[in-house]
């Protein structure tokens, strides 16, 4: 039987992060700073909890940039207008200019290619 080919990882400013639901949480490998979950406008960034923490729009129409994210407790999710402080430090962001930032966003792995796997 074939091998299914490995789940690409999505890479975010030097940062790793595993596909939502290939690790439990406790046992992600060190080299992974969270997880991803790819949409077609951009890419969830979790937390080694699973935890959503921020989305990276990543889209020609919308742009490239990162928000703070999280969920409710309805279910849903809220997004900022922008990155909030923890999210800034998260991400590795509280030191790079805003045209680096989008620079970072706009390098994020394809999300159409993510949600193909």
């Amino acid at each position: 039987m074939p091998q299914k080919p490995p789940t690409p990882d999505v890479s975010f400013n030097g940062l790793s992060f595993a596909k939502m639901g290939t690790y439990d949480p406790s046992t992600l490998p060190s080299r992974y700073h969270g997880f991803y979950r790819a949409q077609p406008n951009g890419v969830h960034l979790y937390d080694r909890e699973g935890t959503l923490q921020a989305f990276i729009v990543a889209n020609t129409r919308q742009g490239y940039f990162a928000v703070t994210a999280s969920t409710r407790q309805d279910g849903r999710t809220y997004y900022m207008y922008s990155t909030a402080d923890a999210t800034d430090r998260w991400l590795k962001l509280d030191t790079l200019c805003f045209s680096q930032r989008c620079e970072a966003a706009r390098a994020i792995n394809n999300p159409a290619r993510l949600n193909a796997s």
